[in-house]
């Protein structure tokens, strides 16, 4: 898969550098990827979820208050397959991500 928005994942890494590990993770993955539907995406992260034209892959960071929601981030792409495109969207608290969906679905 092709990336697209990168410059979004370098400031993620830049704001917060303890999300550089699982970030460069997640791009190797991605661009070794061969991904034709969501289910192949699945196979690959077991725990990215579909919401709102989305695909949302967690990345942890190992923040010392992890219990108030600090230190989950999601990584928010969205996912072109007929053009082997993977669009970055941003890397937000996955707290902060969640009550922006929940404000959308009313």
């Amino acid at each position: 898969m092709e990336i697209t928005g990168r410059s979004r994942l370098v400031a993620a890494c830049e704001h917060r550098p303890e999300l550089g590990t699982g970030i460069r993770t997640w791009v190797r993955t991605t661009l070794t990827a061969e991904w034709a539907s969501f289910n192949d995406i699945k196979k690959t992260h077991p725990s990215a979820e579909e919401h709102v034209g989305l695909v949302a892959f967690k990345v942890w960071s190992p923040a010392p208050n992890i219990s108030r929601g600090q230190g989950r981030y999601l990584l928010l792409v969205r996912v072109h397959f007929a053009q082997n495109l993977v669009h970055v969207d941003s890397v937000e608290l996955e707290r902060d991500a969640r009550r922006r969906w929940d404000a959308r679905k009313k």
